[in-house]
């Protein structure tokens, strides 16, 4: 089943917010367990997302840099050692 375009931004905040939700869960989970983070660049985005504060007008696309800030951290090796230490953590097999 294919969702229409008014459909998809109906949905649009509901996804963001999962999205967003998932991708904090992983930060924090990288904090608490003292993993360190490789790259200066990672770490930036690390920062970011922390903080970062989802806008609550639904009809607003998460911005390019969140894009980016969450793609840079999949990409970096601390991911994996988050989800090897995730029994220790709230992080969730579905954050994958």
């Amino acid at each position: 089943m294919s969702l229409t375009k008014d459909e998809l931004i109906d949905y649009r905040y509901n996804i963001n917010q999962c999205v967003i939700t998932c991708t904090k869960a992983l930060v924090k989970s990288i904090g608490m367990s003292n993993i360190r983070i490789e790259s200066d660049t990672s770490n930036d985005h690390y920062g970011y997302l922390r903080g970062y504060i989802l806008n609550a007008d639904s009809n607003a696309p998460l911005n390019e840099k969140v894009g980016k800030a969450i793609d840079a951290l999949w990409k970096d090796s601390t991911i994996a050692e988050a989800f090897k230490s995730r029994d220790k953590s709230d992080l969730m097999d579905s954050a994958q």
